[in-house]
C-alpha cells in the first residue's frame, strides 16, 4: 500500500473516531442544552455517513485505478462495513433522549408568577416544602443574588441547582410560567428549572437521593416579593409534554403577556 493510501486510511479512521466522540456528547455532558446535544449528535452521525458515502464512491468509481495501485479492496470493504456499523450503533447508543420525555417520580412546583428582586442581604424563599422524615425542596434567591433550587435528603445533605439572577434566564418583573422539578431515574437524580417552555438549566446527579416518603407539607411561601396567578405542586416530575400543555393553557385562558 502506498504511503498516501496509508495516510488516507489513518485520516478516515481518525475522522470516524471524531464522529463517535461528537455523537457521545450527550453521555459526557448530560446537563448541556438539548439543542447543543442534538446538534452534536446529528453532526457526528452526518460525519459518519459522509465517510461511508466517500468510501462507497471510491470503491465503485475508481476501482480500476485502485487495482492498478494495489490498494487492498478488502480494506475498503471493511471501511464501508465499519462505517455502517458505527452509524447504527451511534443511533442506538447515543440517541440524545431526555428523561423528562417519560413519566418519573419526584417533585414539581408549577406557578404563574411575577418575581420582583429587592436588595436584600439574606436568603429569601419563593417556596420551601418538607417531608416528615426531614427532606426538603426549596427555591429561593440567595444573599448573593442567585436563584437556587435545592433538594435536601433525609440526612441533611443539600444538592443545589444555581442560576445567577444577572444571567437573565429567569426574567424579573415579567409574568412567567415557572417549573421547578426533581426527577428520579433508576440511578440518577435530575434537578431542572423551566421557564415557559424553555429549560433554563439542569443538574444531573449520578445517584438517587433519598427524599423520604415525599409527603410534602408547605413551610415558607412567598418570602420574595411576588405576584402569583396560579400555583401547584405534584408528587412527580412533569414531562415535557405536561409542561407544554400547561403553558399553552396559561396563554389561552389566563391571557397574560408571558416573557
Amino acid at each position: 500500500m502506498r504511503k498516501t493510501h496509508q495516510i488516507a486510511v489513518l485520516f478516515w479512521f481518525g475522522t470516524l473516531a471524531a464522529a463517535i466522540a461528537l455523537s457521545a456528547v450527550s453521555l459526557l455532558f448530560p446537563d448541556a442544552s438539548r439543542n447543543i446535544l442534538w446538534a452534536c449528535f446529528l453532526g457526528g452521525t452526518a460525519t459518519a455517513i459522509m465517510l461511508v458515502v466517500s468510501a462507497v464512491v471510491v470503491a465503485f468509481r475508481d476501482r480500476d485505478e485502485l487495482d492498478a495501485q494495489k490498494f487492498p479492496r478488502k480494506l475498503l470493504i471493511g471501511m464501508i462495513v465499519t462505517g455502517i456499523g458505527v452509524i447504527v450503533l451511534t443511533i442506538i447508543v447515543f440517541w440524545p433522549s431526555d428523561a423528562f420525555d417519560s413519566p418519573m417520580s419526584g417533585f414539581s412546583n408549577y406557578s404563574v408568577v411575577r418575581v420582583f428582586d429587592t436588595p436584600d442581604f439574606k436568603r429569601t424563599y419563593l417556596f420551601d416544602y418538607q417531608t416528615p422524615e426531614g427532606a426538603k425542596v426549596s427555591f429561593y434567591i440567595s444573599a448573593s443574588d442567585i436563584f437556587t433550587l435545592s433538594a435536601t435528603d433525609i440526612r441533611g445533605e443539600s444538592y443545589p441547582l444555581e442560576i445567577p439572577i444577572d444571567s437573565g434566564k429567569i426574567p424579573l418583573t415579567s409574568y412567567v410560567v415557572l417549573f421547578c422539578e426533581i426527577g428520579f431515574t433508576k440511578d440518577s437524580t435530575i434537578l431542572r428549572v423551566v421557564v415557559n417552555k424553555a429549560e433554563v438549566q439542569r443538574r444531573t446527579l449520578h445517584f438517587a437521593i433519598n427524599l423520604g416518603s415525599q409527603n410534602w407539607s408547605a413551610g415558607t411561601f412567598g418570602g420574595v416579593p411576588i405576584r402569583v396567578i396560579e400555583w401547584g405542586n405534584y408528587n412527580k416530575a412533569l414531562t415535557n409534554d405536561d409542561i407544554n400543555k400547561l403553558v399553552d393553557n396559561v396563554r389561552q385562558y389566563v391571557k397574560l403577556p408571558l416573557h
